[in-house]
């Protein structure tokens, strides 16, 4: 491995709808990368996606081969994916949100509504250790852990209401419902990001896993009886659903690449999301993996030895954490895979990783 970031190009800020695609175009040939390009990763609001995507899926066809026919071309952030998905759990229960807020705080003003609550709890024998603390309205986490805590002392707010005059926010039953059913869905969203963020070295398998069990858990929970889960899974549902749609093959095609589990991992977890019709889409998977190996054998492997097969861009072009991948060489039946962080204002950052000895060819995926 000699280098993962290849280069930062500046693009003007605020950009155009061309822009982007353009710094690109300009970029790819000086870096010999015409027709080796992957995908692109952006982190575009969901408003601009669409657009941006067009223009730089057009754009670069236009000037350059992409792999697999451009289809996966330009994908979305699996990180912004989390938090727009997050925000539309806490969107649903705002008003919840706010009673709790209001509620810690007029606890937290003065010591001796701190004393009143802290009697309240040890009459009621309620046993937590949990700390009610206030949330960063910019920060979803922190809005997970304030309405977990709240949850252990729903009873306290209520008989707090009673005692203290003063007070007059405590949550009804049904909004504690509600809490409980965004806590669920939180927590999802929660255990897939740190699934990925505390692992050491992170790599592109992982995330197939991680967008199934989302995309499991949001597509049963638009079916459910209970008209508050069913209406929270149906905010995020419409979100998570186009992401899972546009990126599902390509995640699928990196844990292929695992030996671990190759294509017995997309047949369970296709079976368990479309059923029957898992089979069909089961298919789709093995037909751009063979489409991909023959993509492979037809890069002509220069004398230098230092070619990389597969290249993914990662746009950059606002303030915020990503976390995003790339497929590297495929040697035997498993593929290098890297992780590439990056953040900042505007400009692009091309990762990309070099093998110092030829690969050799490949018989064809069985």
């Amino acid at each position: 491995m000699h280098r993962k970031m290849l280069n930062f190009v500046m693009a003007p800020w605020p950009c155009s709808e061309n822009a982007v695609s353009e710094a690109i175009s300009i970029s790819l040939p000086q870096w010999n990368m015409t027709d080796r390009l992957f995908t692109i990763t952006g982190n575009y609001e969901s408003s601009s996606h669409d657009i941006y995507s067009v223009n730089l899926r057009n754009d670069l066809s236009k000037k350059n081969i992409p792999m697999l026919r451009g289809q996966f071309l330009v994908v979305r952030c699996y990180a912004h994916i989390l938090n727009a998905a997050a925000s539309d759990v806490t969107a649903s229960v705002q008003s919840v949100i706010y009673k709790i807020h209001e509620s810690i705080k007029f606890i937290k003003s003065c010591t001796s509504h701190e004393q009143q609550f802290t009697d309240i709890i040890q009459q009621l024998q309620i046993q937590s250790n949990k700390t009610l603390c206030l949330d960063i309205k910019a920060q979803w986490n922190t809005i997970s852990l304030m309405l977990l805590a709240a949850l252990d002392y729903k009873q306290a707010f209520t008989m707090l209401e009673k005692s203290n005059d003063n007070y007059n926010k405590s949550p009804f039953a049904v909004d504690w419902e509600e809490v409980e059913v965004a806590c669920r869905y939180l927590k999802i969203l929660y255990d897939s990001t740190h699934s990925i963020m505390a692992t050491e070295d992170p790599t592109a398998n992982i995330f197939f896993h991680e967008a199934w069990t989302i995309q499991r858990e949001i597509s049963s929970g638009t079916d459910l009886q209970d008209p508050i889960s069913s209406r929270i899974a149906k905010d995020m549902h419409e979100r998570f659903d186009k992401y899972w749609k546009d990126c599902n093959v390509i995640l699928a095609i990196a844990v292929v690449m695992d030996p671990r589990f190759k294509m017995k991992i997309v047949e369970f977890n296709y079976s368990k999301i479309y059923g029957l019709k898992g089979v069909k889409y089961v298919k789709v998977v093995d037909d751009a993996v063979h489409e991909l190996y023959n993509e492979y054998v037809r890069q002509p492997l220069p004398l230098t030895l230092l070619a990389s097969t597969l290249v993914h861009l990662v746009v950059s072009v606002s303030i915020s954490f990503r976390f995003v991948f790339h497929l590297g060489h495929a040697h035997e039946d498993t593929a290098c895979v890297f992780p590439v962080r990056a953040s900042g204002r505007c400009g692009l950052i091309v990762a990309s990783e070099s093998l110092g000895h030829r690969v050799p060819a490949l018989p064809p995926p069985s």
